[in-house]
């Protein structure tokens, strides 16, 4: 049974067909905003594709540039900090030497301690001596005293 058309559904009806109009409308001004033919998508891509290459490539770049640049910074900076550690141990050390040469030099002074020579020239005389008595005049006194 065909449905009598009450005032409800004519409303609807005609929302509907409004919507409907306004639906192929912007469906039409959408089709217009899009370009002629494919080809000229395609072509307008890989433009778009080609230029984003480039800016990576030269952002590549100038980064690698960036990073040598860098890493030269902070080889001078090693270099000078290297440096000042090496000035600065030598003072430490050379004041470290120089203190403990003045804590020593009383303590030394008062030691009697020979020196290198003195131990040599003992040595000689020691020597000397031994073979003085080694001789054989010195056999025949150590002789007599044993005897006597």
């Amino acid at each position: 049974m065909p449905r009598a058309r009450t005032k409800k559904t004519g409303a609807v009806e005609e929302v509907l067909a409004q919507v409907q109009t306004v639906l192929s409308r912007s469906w039409k001004a959408t089709l217009k905003a899009l370009p002629a033919a494919p080809e000229e998508v395609v072509q307008n891509l890989s433009k778009r594709a080609d230029q984003i290459a480039k800016d990576v490539r030269k952002g590549r770049k100038d980064l690698v540039k960036r990073i040598e640049k860098t890493v030269q910074q902070l080889d001078r900076r090693r270099q000078r900090v290297l440096a000042t550690v090496e000035k600065r141990s030598s003072a430490i050390v050379d004041a470290a030497e120089e203190r403990t040469a003045e804590v020593l030099k009383p303590l030394v002074k008062r030691l009697d301690i020979a020196s290198h020579s003195h131990v040599e020239e003992l040595q000689k005389r020691l020597t000397r001596v031994e073979s003085k008595l080694s001789g054989p005049k010195a056999r025949q006194t150590r002789s007599r005293r044993r005897a006597a």
